[in-house]
C-alpha cells in the first residue's frame, strides 16, 4: 500500500497478489480506511473490483446479452427490437454502477404515461432482469 500526494488530492495505490488497484480522495485518513478495508477483503477473497461497472452502460449489458442469447430465443427479432428500444431510453445511458430501482421504476411510469400496456412494460423489465442476471452469472460482472 502507498500513499502519495498529488494535486492536493490523495492518491492510494494497492498491489496484492496480481491485483493493482488506485483511488483518489480528499482526506488522507479516508485514503487509510480504503485501503485497510480493501487490503482486508482482497486477504479474505471477498474483494468484488467494481470498476468495469462504472464505464459500462446497461446498454452495452443488453447488447451483449443479446449477442449470446439471440439464436437461444423462439423470436430473436423481437428481442432485437426489444433491446434496441431500450438502449434508445434514457435507462439505457445509466452506467451499471448508478443503476438503482429509481431508475426502473422511472423507465417503468414512462413507458405506461406513453401508452404501452402493462404487459408490454413487463417484457421490457423482464428483459432487464435477465440481462442483468445473465451479467451477473455467466459474465462475472459484480453486479
Amino acid at each position: 500500500m502507498h500513499l502519495r500526494k498529488r494535486n492536493n488530492k490523495w492518491q492510494c495505490l494497492i498491489n496484492y497478489k496480481g491485483y493493482r488497484i488506485a483511488k483518489t480522495f480528499i482526506k488522507k485518513q479516508e485514503a487509510q480506511k480504503w485501503a485497510l478495508k480493501t487490503k482486508t477483503q482482497l486477504e479474505s477473497n471477498s474483494f468484488q473490483d467494481t470498476s468495469c461497472l462504472a464505464t459500462m452502460k446497461l446498454k452495452d449489458l443488453l447488447k451483449l446479452y443479446y449477442e449470446k442469447y439471440k439464436l437461444k430465443v423462439r423470436r430473436p427479432k423481437y428481442l432485437q427490437y426489444a433491446v434496441n428500444l431500450l438502449c434508445r431510453q434514457k435507462i439505457g445511458n445509466i452506467t451499471l454502477i448508478k443503476l438503482n430501482s429509481r431508475h426502473v421504476a422511472d423507465f417503468r411510469d414512462e413507458r405506461l404515461r406513453v401508452g404501452k400496456s402493462p404487459s408490454t412494460v413487463k417484457k421490457y423489465l423482464g428483459l432487464i432482469s435477465r440481462a442483468y442476471k445473465v451479467g451477473k452469472r455467466e459474465m462475472d460482472l459484480p453486479l
